[in-house]
């Protein structure tokens, strides 16, 4: 194990710089190649069912105005609806666990594959088109309260406008302000040296109009919000403390809970149960 981690780091590394090397020569080249890297998901599998609820969860799919099927993945619970969103490179069964407790609690827990994830069509994954997802899905739904993880959750504040005229409460773990500390996280996955990151930089810019620093979902919440609750791990691994405090300072109607030693996943049944209390508060 120890020698596969350093052959790793090692290849890695060289491909680092292969890319400074290259980009010297075609600057565009390398900031297209790493775009795509950074909005096609490298893992994006479809729900596995866990054994003895193949039966148990329904599936189907919603089809969006531009054609886009979404994928869901229905629980079968009776009581107010209750939207799961995962975030990057992962799927819905991220919230099996979750949805078992929803269901024994009265709620009808429903979770969707994201753009490019799972079942899901489209090809790239960006938190805008996420959000715009959402802002046709949510009406069609109608859910109590909506539930997000790392980009997931920004998804949800990105599309809070139309979210906050359906659901009363919505969650959100892990979730990044900004895009900088994502940047960032990949910088540092990647092994990115100076010249290769300023590449990536440009053909952000080039893309979405702005540079990378300048977008933040906290634009999207200033005006009316649903109840909600931000929970965020202080040892997370990728998404700083400090974006929880940003969205905090900007949700005025929100509560922040600290966990410690949950990482960025946020799985535990004291979290569960956290989310469960919430949604029954009046």
């Amino acid at each position: 194990m120890k020698k596969a981690g350093k052959l790793k780091k090692i290849m890695f590394r060289a491909f680092s710089w292969g890319l400074e090397f290259w980009v010297r020569i075609r600057p565009e080249q390398v900031g297209r190649l790493l775009m795509g890297w950074f909005t096609v998901p490298r893992t994006a599998k479809a729900f596995t069912f866990p054994e003895g609820f193949q039966n148990e969860i329904r599936q189907g799919d919603f089809t969006l105005n531009d054609g886009h099927q979404v994928a869901f993945y229905d629980w079968g619970g009776q009581g107010p609806k209750i939207l799961l969103l995962h975030g990057w490179e992962s799927n819905a069964s991220r919230w099996h666990d979750l949805a078992i407790q929803l269901v024994k609690e009265g709620y009808a827990p429903i979770a969707i594959d994201a753009p490019a994830h799972g079942k899901s069509t489209g090809e790239k994954f960006t938190v805008l088109e996420y959000g715009r997802w959402l802002e046709e899905l949510v009406p069609q739904v109608e859910p109590f309260a909506v539930v997000g993880h790392s980009a997931g959750g920004m998804a949800i504040l990105v599309a809070s406008k139309t979210i906050s005229k359906s659901a009363k409460k919505a969650v959100v773990k892990a979730t990044p302000a900004g895009l900088e500390s994502l940047f960032d996280y990949f910088r540092r996955l990647v092994h990115l040296g100076a010249h290769s990151f300023q590449s990536f930089e440009l053909a952000f810019e080039w893309e979405f109009g702005k540079p990378y620093r300048d977008f933040t979902a906290l634009d999207y919440i200033k005006g009316e919000m649903p109840s909600g609750l931000i929970l965020h791990d202080q040892l997370d691994e990728v998404i700083p403390e400090e974006e929880a405090r940003l969205i905090a300072q900007n949700w005025k109607n929100a509560d922040l809970v600290w966990t410690r030693g949950l990482g960025h996943s946020q799985k535990s049944p004291e979290i569960y149960q956290r989310i469960i209390d919430f949604l029954k508060e009046k």
